[in-house]
């Protein structure tokens, strides 16, 4: 599956795990993989703060559809509960920068 990220040509591969690392955060980082042809799907791993360090298994990446194109988003990410009345609520918080460095909320 080719990213459509800033690297077009970057592949990953589904037999192979794939490994990302960062600088460690006050916040939990989520690596998403997307794809939508020929049906949708999200992968989605969420992996502690401190670690600097996260890998999705190749039986995740097995999922995918051979040789189509998607996406992957690596962002902190930070989940609440919280209860107004008799409302459970589920507040999910994410950042991410871009090639240049610059901050954003998706």
């Amino acid at each position: 599956m080719r990213k459509n990220a800033a690297r077009a040509a970057d592949t990953l591969f589904k037999s192979q795990d794939f490994t990302a690392t960062w600088m460690p955060t006050p916040s939990d980082v989520l690596i998403q993989i997307s794809q939508s042809d020929p049906t949708s799907l999200q992968i989605k791993c969420t992996f502690a703060d401190a670690s600097g360090t996260g890998t999705v298994p190749a039986s995740a990446l097995a999922e995918l559809a051979a040789s189509e194109t998607g996406s992957l988003l690596i962002t902190t990410h930070v989940h609440g509960d919280v209860s107004a009345g008799a409302y459970a609520i589920q507040l999910d918080t994410y950042f991410y920068a871009d090639a240049r460095g610059q901050y954003h909320d998706p």
